[in-house]
């Protein structure tokens, strides 16, 4: 039974016992024609497809119709029963109840028999989440989104630098995707009424993202706009190599980053990234060692390993950062064990360390020895 008119979906909400809940952003659709045009402008004939919050199912029907395949993510555990229960006899439809934010897209699209670069992700997002939710989605780099979200949210994917919109997800738009508006959905298509109007926006990965290394690239985003009023050499923490590189680049020390163009600040990121590389240091930028390029297998390779100093206090103690600053320091550990000339097993702490096999002590943090190389 189609629910895409109000009527119809009171009436399935009453015999399922169930209501909005406003909790988790539910506004439900109910313009058919809409709807229809939505589908068209996604493209996603024959593809595999993302829905994000299906709701009682009234895109997802039309999405089984005309798509390969399709994962449906629904938090709302009874809601998500009922969608399963209403289509069982789509057989190309998953409902997975799910928190998107934590959903694992790519092992999930993986086992369904779709890879993530080749899929299409379609969703009227909670108005309450939509930034979080289209930055992990930007990081993923799907082949296309087609989008539901608040107006005044829509903006932020199309801002120029100098707007006060304008921040990570407008630059990670315009380096990675072509973007477009839809349509604009009034207040009115929607059970019950949100107190502000929808777009539906559009966006299609360029060709030139597929090399774009998306999350460490955000992660240095969100630090370049941590503070608006700030220079980017200062939001930065005034690390080695952001002087250099804007120098090269022909900026002036004291820019901002919301003066820049988005292919300028991918500029700054690629070459500050190689240079910090090339002198085996890399502080991480959202200040964890797991997110330490290069990758572990290519340290692995070329017999180094990586390892980060004391704790978050002592680092913020050491170089007097709050404590929403306190980035991990990386350390490059020898690929040889100097007393034995075998691969080495270092334990120990910032103020030195000792090899498990020879147990020489190396040099201690800042020493410039054996040991280790401090990136401080």
């Amino acid at each position: 039974m189609p629910i895409s008119d109000i009527t119809a979906l009171k009436a399935a909400l009453e015999a399922a016992g169930l209501r909005p809940n406003r909790a988790l952003g539910q506004n439900f659709f109910v313009d058919g024609a809409r709807l229809d045009a939505i589908v068209d402008a996604a493209g996603i004939d024959g593809k595999a497809v993302l829905e994000i919050g299906p709701g009682m199912g009234a895109l997802t029907e039309r999405l089984a119709e005309r798509a390969a395949r399709v994962v449906a993510v629904e938090k709302d555990a009874a809601m998500a029963a009922l969608l399963r229960e209403r289509l069982a006899g789509a057989e190309n439809l998953t409902v997975e109840t799910a928190d998107i934010l934590r959903y694992p897209i790519a092992e999930a699209m993986g086992a369904a028999g779709a890879e993530t670069g080749a899929l299409s992700v379609i969703g009227n997002l909670p108005y309450y989440i939509t930034t979080p939710i289209a930055e992990r989605l930007l990081q993923l780099l799907p082949a296309s989104m087609t989008l539901m979200v608040q107006r005044e949210a829509a903006e932020r994917f199309f801002a120029a630098p100098g707007e006060r919109v304008y921040g990570p997800l407008s630059v990670m738009t315009g380096v990675c995707c072509e973007a477009r508006r839809v349509m604009e959905v009034p207040r009115t298509c929607y059970y019950p009424q949100p107190e502000v109007d929808s777009t539906v926006v559009r966006l299609v990965r360029r060709e030139t993202a597929k090399g774009v290394p998306a999350a460490a690239f955000f992660a240095f985003l969100n630090r370049a706009f941590s503070m608006r009023r700030k220079t980017l050499f200062n939001n930065l923490g005034r690390e080695k190599g952001v002087a250099e590189t804007l120098a090269a680049l022909g900026l002036p020390a004291g820019v901002r980053a919301e003066a820049l163009e988005p292919q300028q600040l991918y500029e700054i990121f690629l070459r500050w990234t190689a240079l910090r590389q090339g002198e085996g240091i890399w502080k991480c930028a959202i200040g964890t060692a797991r997110a330490c390029p290069p990758s572990y297998m290519a340290r692995r390779r070329s017999g180094r390993t990586c390892s980060s100093t004391a704790g978050a206090a002592a680092r913020r103690r050491r170089r007097r950062l709050p404590r929403s600053r306190a980035a991990a320091v990386i350390r490059w550990w020898p690929s040889t064990c100097p007393g034995t000339a075998r691969a080495p097993t270092w334990t120990g702490s910032s103020r030195g360390a000792r090899c498990r096999s020879c147990k020489r002590p190396s040099a201690p943090c800042g020493g410039g020895g054996a040991g280790f190389r401090c990136a401080r």
